[in-house]
């Protein structure tokens, strides 16, 4: 018995294929370390000099609190339902079709690089506190850990290119989706208008959680007999959904150009996934000099197919 399991054990040590092997204590240090973040020491300053006064700011922080555990249980039931790695992608993708996955994973690649570049730059900058730069990099962590994840299952369901599903023979890691994030990263950094990127991130980041919510209503209309461990009230998910869109309306009222730079990017997914995903209208030269440039990434990169797969 004992040499049946240690074959098994070793036949699973030596398959290509993402593990789950975060413990408990490393969750938790890694949860709580994405959402400190940096935020928590620089919002304050603009909540209070708009709100004007203590005990309205203080009122702000509350309801923002009590919006976030709202956010916070949605997901936790699409968590739950949908068992799968990719986030939001996964949630848009089984609740509302393939072509809101495609664009969420579409702005993804572009905004979660304005985050990358917020936090990358106010942890290396000298004049804050060292525990400050601390959260920040804890932050910045979960990021790295978290995005190429996106990146990686649209690349294992066919709206990302295949190089992106593909994982280190040793370290099991998605590594073409983690370099696919420091280009552009690079970018923003040396633009250094870090604050303005990441607002016209907001826009992008709140359009898709109210989407996420809308699709799990739609589900459950849809599905009632899903299985669903965790359900939360329909009051709350609905609650979520419409401030989420009213928080989208009110960026295009009060920045409507940085927000609409954000919205039309965003949109221009929708052809992208139809020349590309939808129809395949990309000319057969392109596609193999395409191929042979995969071809040699994955060597470079000693990358591989996952041969067991996971979710």
């Amino acid at each position: 018995m004992d040499g049946t399991k240690t074959k098994k054990k070793k036949k699973d040590e030596e398959e290509v294929h993402l593990r789950r092997e975060i413990g408990l204590l490393s969750a938790m240090s890694f949860i709580i370390g994405t959402v400190v973040g940096s935020g928590i020491f620089i919002a304050p300053k603009g909540v209070l000099l708009n709100s004007g006064s203590v005990g309205l700011s203080l009122l702000v922080w509350a309801l923002c609190g009590v919006l976030s555990l709202c956010g916070a249980l949605c997901f936790a039931e699409l968590g739950t339902t949908f068992t799968k790695s990719g986030g939001q992608y996964i949630y848009l993708l089984e609740t509302l079709g393939p072509l809101p996955a495609f664009v969420c994973l579409w702005a993804d690649f572009f905004f979660i690089q304005l985050t990358f570049a917020n936090r990358a730059f106010q942890a290396i900058a000298p004049v804050i506190p060292v525990l400050v730069a601390l959260s920040c990099l804890g932050a910045l962590n979960g990021g790295i850990f978290g995005s190429p994840r996106m990146q990686f299952v649209g690349g294992r369901e066919g709206h990302w290119p295949r190089i992106f599903s593909m994982i280190h023979i040793r370290r099991r890691t998605p590594l073409p989706a983690v370099m696919l994030q420091y280009p552009l990263v690079v970018v923003m950094l040396l633009r250094g208008e870090i604050y303005k990127l990441v607002n016209f991130a907001s826009f992008s980041r709140w359009f898709f959680i109210a989407l996420a919510t809308l699709g799990m209503l739609i589900h459950r209309y849809r599905f009632p007999l899903h299985p669903r461990p965790f359900k939360v009230p329909v009051a709350v998910a609905v609650t979520v959904t419409v401030v989420c869109f009213f928080i989208v309306g009110l960026s295009l009222y009060s920045d409507p150009w940085s927000t609409g730079c954000s919205c039309a990017l965003t949109l221009s997914g929708v052809p992208v996934y139809y020349v590309t995903v939808y129809r395949f209208l990309l000319p057969k030269r392109f596609r193999r000099i395409f191929n042979y440039f995969s071809e040699q990434l994955q060597i470079l990169l000693e990358v591989a197919q996952q041969e067991v797969q996971t979710y």
